[in-house]
């Protein structure tokens, strides 16, 4: 009796952990569709794939990162900024030195290029020598005519 309550016990574990990898495994692969149509060039879609991934795990800051990315290609800096802001806030380290990048350009394409510098240092205190801040840093310094 015992063995078989340990067995039903240990399928029941299983069954709950696959689901969980599967479910993550799925939103994952929803994320990398989205990539994808951004890649090609359908950034609306691709939005709409992350929000589909989003709307199975809130949680996933990935597809939020990706989500500013889609933003800031369709020119709507407002969400870019928006969303860029999120990932910022979750201490990503991965994805945190990208997310300082978008908010910056957006906030540049929103004339607002002193903030965006501002941003920038702030992106680069947090996250150490990131060639890719630097490299918005000057933009934006050419931008404001401060070569």
């Amino acid at each position: 009796m015992m063995k078989k309550f340990t067995l039903l016990i240990i399928f029941f574990i299983s069954i709950s952990s696959l689901k969980l990898y599967c479910q993550d495994k799925s939103t994952q692969d929803i994320i990398q569709e989205g990539v994808e149509l951004h890649d090609a060039g359908e950034y609306t879609k691709a939005i709409e794939k992350y929000n589909e991934a989003l709307n199975i795990d809130s949680t996933l800051i990935n597809a939020v990162y990706e989500m500013s990315l889609s933003y800031l290609a369709l020119m709507d800096f407002e969400n870019a900024s928006k969303y860029s802001s999120q990932v910022i806030s979750s201490d990503n380290k991965v994805l945190s030195s990208g997310a300082y990048a978008v908010k910056s350009e957006a906030l540049a394409e929103m004339d607002s290029v002193d903030n965006a510098i501002e941003l920038l240092f702030e992106g680069l205190e947090k996250n150490g020598e990131e060639y890719l801040l630097y490299f918005n840093l000057a933009t934006n310094f050419f931008k404001k005519g401060d070569t």
